[in-house]
């Protein structure tokens, strides 16, 4: 990538987020993973409609910063389990 003398970008070199390590992506999948499986299995425990901890898993995958926080304030107690939608 680089800025020609215009001040646009010359993407000719590839994607600027192509040049991204490839051990903090590795890193990255080695945490996320088993947090959205971890989401998953508790979900299971404590919702009755079967769509519930799968909505939650893919949340949390897309975006862990701000469904992970969200799925952890939200969820019920774990031996008061809601009605099924």
């Amino acid at each position: 990538m680089r800025v020609n003398l215009d001040n646009s970008l010359d993407l000719s070199q590839g994607s600027p987020f192509a040049q991204q390590d490839p051990v903090i992506t590795v890193i990255a999948m080695a945490i996320l993973v088993p947090v959205c499986f971890w989401v998953y299995y508790d979900a299971r425990q404590r919702y009755r409609a079967p769509w519930v901890p799968i909505l939650w898993a893919m949340l949390v995958f897309l975006v862990l910063i701000f469904f992970l926080p969200m799925y952890l304030v939200t969820r019920p107690p774990k031996g008061k389990v809601p009605p099924a939608l």
